[in-house]
Order: C-alpha cells, then sequence, then structure tokens
C-alpha cells in the first residue's frame, strides 16, 4: 500500500483528480425539459400566414369578394452577363394583364392602373379601392414583382394579395 502511494507520489498523480460530472448532467436535463416543453404537434413546413379566404390551404368556401387581378408576364428573357459577383440581365422585357387589358409599357401600366383605382371601389367600403391580386408567371424576376407592388400601390390600390401555382 505504501509503495503504491509513494510511486503515485513521484509520478505527480492526484488520487482525488476525476471528472466532475455535473455540468454535463445539468445540460442534459436542461435539453430534456427543452425538447418536453416543444410543440411538436405542428407539422414540419406548416407555418402561419394571413392569407385571404379564397387563397391558401383553407378548405372552408368563402363569399366571392370583388378584386382587381393583374398577371405579370415574361415576354423576353434578355441576356446575362457578370458584374463582379452578380448576374446582371438586360433587354428583358415583361407585360401586364389587367383583367382584359395588357400592358406592354410602364407608363400605359400605370394609366391603366389609375383608371382602374378610380373605378373599381371596394362595395364594404367605396371610399377605398377594390383588394388587388397579383399573379406571377414563370420566368418572372422577384424584383419585377416587387416593382409592380410598388406601381400598385402608388397607383392608389392599398391591398395586395399575392396568387401562385404558376410555374411548371
Amino acid at each position: 500500500m505504501v509503495n503504491r502511494q509513494r510511486v503515485r507520489e513521484q509520478a505527480g498523480i492526484d488520487e482525488d483528480a476525476g471528472c466532475d460530472m455535473t455540468p454535463m448532467i445539468d445540460v442534459t436535463f436542461q435539453l430534456i425539459i427543452f425538447f418536453m416543453l416543444q410543440k411538436f404537434k405542428t407539422l414540419e413546413g406548416k407555418l402561419s400566414a394571413f392569407l385571404p379566404k379564397d387563397v391558401g390551404v383553407n378548405t372552408t368556401s368563402a363569399k366571392p369578394m370583388e378584386k382587381l387581378d393583374v398577371h405579370v408576364y415574361l415576354v423576353k428573357k434578355g441576356t446575362s452577363h457578370k458584374k463582379g459577383n452578380r448576374k446582371v440581365w438586360t433587354g428583358r422585357k415583361i407585360k401586364w394583364k389587367v383583367q382584359a387589358s395588357f400592358y406592354y409599357n410602364k407608363r400605359d401600366f400605370m394609366n391603366g392602373l389609375k383608371k382602374f383605382a378610380k373605378i373599381m371601389r371596394d362595395p364594404k367600403d367605396p371610399s377605398k379601392p377594390v383588394p388587388v391580386t397579383l399573379h406571377a408567371h414563370q420566368g418572372v424576376f422577384y424584383g419585377e414583382v416587387t416593382k409592380t407592388v410598388d406601381d400598385i400601390l402608388y397607383s392608389g390600390f392599398d391591398k395586395v394579395t399575392f396568387a401562385g401555382g404558376y410555374a411548371k
């Protein structure tokens, strides 16, 4: 017995040296509590969103409401070139369809929207125009959609919703 102790002392081994497991146990219990309190009943990928009743995953029927449909189509893809780390497009052309009218330039599109904003009023509140539903078709870039939303809001409309399902 004495020899072992003398050998350990000479080797610099401390008998009380050991691993303190208290922090590991604390972390384990915190993780258990964290996962017990999580709500795993919601499906992954299902996010709550404020969508109109006639759009989305809702299965209940909604009253038809008067709205203005604006479609954005890609007419000409254009060409791309590198500018630094970005891809820049030139020569792109889009067209807009509002109800049954087609517009091929922004000026005519804006004038058409302003006319529709004066004519189409919300039946619930005649001081406001009807809501607009924006349909972006395949090939239309995000930036073109945001500029179209800006044009719609600038023309006097105040509610814009988005439709989808046009990608192939």
